[in-house]
């Protein structure tokens, strides 16, 4: 889950020489064109790490007369988040729990349209004219609303893939990871044989972005090809909501269709692998899972965050990481002739800087542009989202540590769907786990649960149309 925050990992990176030359000396403003607190709730991203603390500092440093105040993490961060939202005394500065739930707030007038300042200069960044240039397209792309607007300000990206216990592949005869979906079947049936759990999957995981609310998407992504083509309509490679809404009035995008169901089914087909009581089995904070940690299984789905938590976890076993398989023809008929995208999440479930309207009303508007202009010049985003486990989205960035470069490959390659998907809003997801677990565990046949999420999707849909505003005919 992306906001456990990890321990610091030591990676090794460099960004192209421009960039970091123009962070280094840039600056803004006088020290006397601020003045007063600013309000930032971080989720611990600046506050956790050293590299964060030394940003803020730096900030302070150049504006005397301002004071960065850090919100400590509330117990509940989403209520949390809602709540000041709602009341209208959201802080200053605002990280959402990941970007489609701003969309949720433009009817309400939540969050500060940044789209007229993502066409301005970082005055911090000198020599820049557009401080969306800083960012990597895709990622760009990725917290967009329609490609044209943008409610966050994007510094990290992160993703997610199977960690794995190479000792535990290799006791059970396995040379290599594999590259297709029939192998990575077969290599179940040999792991069960040598004794371990094959993979251990969080069913009972609540929260919507987490593994348990998105990996059905990559196995949509897999074998609805020709339906995520179609719906393309724009040839981006990407299914946005707008396209997606579409395909749901005109029953392109349904339950009902024998290409969606083989996503379940093929997930279906997987969890005669998981750990008994996989419905029970949730993500812990602050740790990874315990089954994979103590050896007894040998691979589990896991976001980018899980990093951070492999050196204090002492592992007694050599570990890897392979992407999300190819589903070939040898698993289904729905198969693509080309692989698809295997990249889950990427920038739209990173850490991202919003502002609330409230800021606006109170008068610290400026204060609040100038601090995210600082703290996402590349001097500044760069360590520290390497500190957070994640990887930075500044264009030019490149990886030299053999993990980052593995999950900057995955980014580069997201499912068609995934960002539209979420942007159905987070009730969407927590129904679709709801009907995920009935699957599963067999309180629902593959009838009832398909007509449980075709009544989700078009409850979601109605909801999403009228919230952003949008005509589809």
């Amino acid at each position: 889950m992306r906001r456990r925050k990890a321990l610091a990992i030591a990676v090794c990176a460099t960004v192209v020489a421009s960039s970091i030359g123009a962070a280094q000396i840039g600056r803004a403003h006088t020290s006397a064109d601020f003045s007063g607190t600013l309000t930032v709730y971080d989720w611990g991203a600046l506050s956790g790490f050293a590299s964060g603390k030394a940003a803020v500092a730096a900030y302070e440093k150049l504006h005397p007369g301002v004071t960065i105040k850090l919100l400590p993490q509330d117990p509940n961060p989403t209520v949390y988040i809602q709540q000041v939202l709602q009341a209208g005394t959201a802080p200053d500065v605002l990280m959402p729990s990941f970007t489609p739930t701003t969309y949720q707030g433009i009817a309400e007038n939540y969050w500060l349209d940044l789209t007229p300042y993502t066409k301005q200069p970082d005055p911090y960044v000198p020599g820049n004219k557009h401080w969306a240039d800083l960012i990597n397209p895709v990622d760009l792309q990725a917290n967009s609303l329609l490609g044209s607007r943008y409610y966050v300000f994007s510094w990290t990206t992160q993703d997610a893939a199977f960690f794995y216990n190479k000792d535990a592949f290799a006791k059970a005869g396995i040379a290599h990871v594999p590259a297709t979906w029939a192998e990575f079947m077969a290599d179940q049936v040999l792991l069960k044989k040598a004794g371990y759990i094959p993979s251990f999957f969080p069913l009972g995981e609540p929260y919507p972005v987490a593994e348990n609310g998105t990996f059905i998407s990559l196995l949509e992504n897999q074998v609805m090809g020709r339906t995520f083509k179609q719906l393309d309509t724009n040839h981006d490679g990407q299914v946005d909501i707008k396209e997606l809404l579409y395909g749901i009035k005109h029953h392109i995008f349904s339950p009902m269709d024998p290409d969606y169901q083989e996503a379940w089914k093929l997930m279906k087909d997987w969890s005669q692998y998981w750990e008994p009581n996989a419905a029970g089995e949730k993500n812990p904070p602050n740790q990874l899972l315990q089954g994979w940690v103590q050896g007894r299984a040998a691979l589990y789905y896991a976001g980018q965050y899980a990093l951070g938590y492999i050196p204090p976890a002492k592992l007694k076993f050599k570990w890897g990481l392979f992407h999300f398989p190819w589903v070939t023809k040898a698993s289904s008929s729905f198969a693509s002739p080309t692989q698809p995208g295997y990249g889950l999440w990427g920038a739209w479930n990173a850490d991202s800087w919003g502002i609330p309207t409230a800021a606006v009303k109170r008068g610290h508007l400026q204060m609040a542009l100038d601090f995210i202009y600082f703290i996402t010049a590349p001097k500044n985003a760069v360590p520290v989202a390497l500190d957070n486990g994640f990887t930075p989205v500044v264009k030019g960035y490149v990886a030299t540590d053999p993990i980052q470069k593995f999950f900057g490959d995955v980014l580069q390659h997201p499912v068609m769907q995934g960002a539209a998907e979420a942007t159905l809003g987070e009730q969407f997801l927590r129904d679709r786990i709801g009907v995920m677990q009935g699957y599963i565990t067999g309180i629902y046949s593959l009838s009832q649960a398909m007509q449980q999420m075709q009544q989700a999707i078009d409850r979601a849909a109605t909801r999403t149309t009228k919230n952003l505003g949008l005509s589809i005919q």
